[in-house]
């Protein structure tokens, strides 16, 4: 719907760009529940930024010191804008910062003021294999993957060999 208004559909192509959709999808996820909040009295004034993934954006959006008078703050989406946004207020406890999207969760963990929404993968898989290990101990498990997924696979493999069972790839 962002491109009902548009005219010449042929330029939206140069406009939308397919590895914006989670940004996208996340954006309109906050906005609905933004407006929930609205309805139930919550005052809630929300501001977004678009970087565009360019680290240069990021550095001047955090200079201009807009981002002091935010209470909290969700992103940049992209792991390399975030950690510039956390040397700057990842310790500040006015705030609350979130990462949104985001699996790698080493080079964030020490800021007081950051909190993870998105598990790693090692956690994703560490809570798959309990469930696995729960419900399914008896049964045969078989892992599917792709191949740039094989360093993924072989350790939940691992995991579930600690487990004494076997789990094939």
């Amino acid at each position: 719907t962002m491109f009902n208004d548009f005219e010449d559909i042929s330029k939206i192509s140069s406009i939308y760009y397919n590895s914006s959709e989670a940004a996208l999808s996340f954006h309109i996820g906050v906005t609905l529940a933004l407006d929930s909040l609205r309805r139930s009295g919550k005052n809630i004034i929300l501001h977004t930024f678009d970087t565009n993934k360019d680290t240069i954006k990021t550095h001047k959006l955090i200079a201009s010191k807009v981002l002091d008078k935010m209470d909290i703050i969700i992103g940049p989406l992209y792991a390399q804008n975030f950690n510039i946004l956390c040397k700057k207020y990842g310790n500040d406890k006015g705030k609350i910062i979130i990462n949104p999207l985001s699996k790698l969760t080493k080079s964030v963990k020490k800021y007081k003021s950051v909190h993870q929404i998105s598990p790693s993968v090692k956690d994703q898989s560490v809570i798959i294999k309990n469930k696995i290990i729960k419900k399914y101990k008896n049964k045969r498990v078989i892992l599917l993957h792709q191949n740039k997924e094989k360093g993924i696979a072989l350790y939940i493999q691992n995991l579930f060999r600690k487990e004494k069972k076997n789990v094939k790839l």
